[in-house]
């Protein structure tokens, strides 16, 4: 069955048909959680078992009392299976070229399933651990460090962005004060900043936000006990 780019969603539970296969891979109808969409009429997914556990699967919890759900996952425990990750195509030219279906047979039954936020990440976090074990230690801490600082640094425009859209009445030295704290953890956002940023003055907002709090600091200085000394 065909879907449309906007059906497949992040988080989504649905019925894929991993058929055709190779001897030994992983085959038939499940539930899958899409992990991302891909935007070219693909989705990573990651297929759900009964079957557990173990040290390539997550246990995660889903709504068993939702149409359509499998009788086996509303007795049994379910697993995603982390060593089984797959891109599956969602909609071709013919009708029948989409792996995913909202149906587990000829009967019709709708299913409408979306995972947790903490399940979904688990998940992801539980499927790059797996894919990093034969990556050696230097360079998987390189590789998160350098991660950690594309995040914090997007963080801080995303905040920046927040200062541009506030109104005149809002009390923006909180988030003023968060981008200093990034800046402080010697966050480097410059390379991150793209034209659009450039263009809405971003790099402005987060300067003037960080000078703000140096003024702020120096303006009010902490209180100085005197001391009398004799003469």
């Amino acid at each position: 069955m065909n879907y449309s780019n906007t059906d497949i969603k992040p988080k989504k539970v649905m019925y894929v048909n991993f058929e055709p296969i190779k001897p030994n891979e992983f085959g038939g109808k499940h539930l899958a959680v899409i992990l991302k969409n891909n935007g070219d009429k693909t989705a990573i997914v990651v297929p759900l078992t009964s079957i557990g556990p173990r040290d390539n699967k997550i246990q995660i919890s889903l709504p068993t009392h939702i149409p359509g759900f499998p009788v086996l996952l509303k007795v049994e425990n379910t697993y995603a299976t982390l060593d089984n990750i797959r891109t599956v195509q969602f909609q071709g030219k013919n009708p029948g070229d989409g792996r995913f279906t909202d149906v587990m047979s000829d009967v019709w039954k709708p299913l409408y399933i979306e995972i947790s936020d903490n399940d979904f990440n688990r998940i992801v976090d539980g499927c790059m651990t797996h894919l990093e074990q034969n990556v050696k230690e230097n360079f998987r801490l390189k590789t998160h460090l350098d991660r950690v600082q594309i995040i914090l640094s997007e963080r801080v425009i995303n905040i920046a962005y927040s200062i541009k859209k506030a109104s005149e009445d809002t009390d923006i030295k909180e988030m003023q004060n968060e981008i200093r704290n990034y800046i402080h953890m010697t966050i480097d956002y410059k390379p991150y900043l793209k034209k659009i940023d450039f263009e809405n003055s971003i790099d402005t907002i987060i300067n003037d936000a960080v000078n703000q709090n140096i003024v702020q600091m120096v303006d009010e200085p902490d209180e100085i006990e005197s001391i009398e000394v004799d003469a």
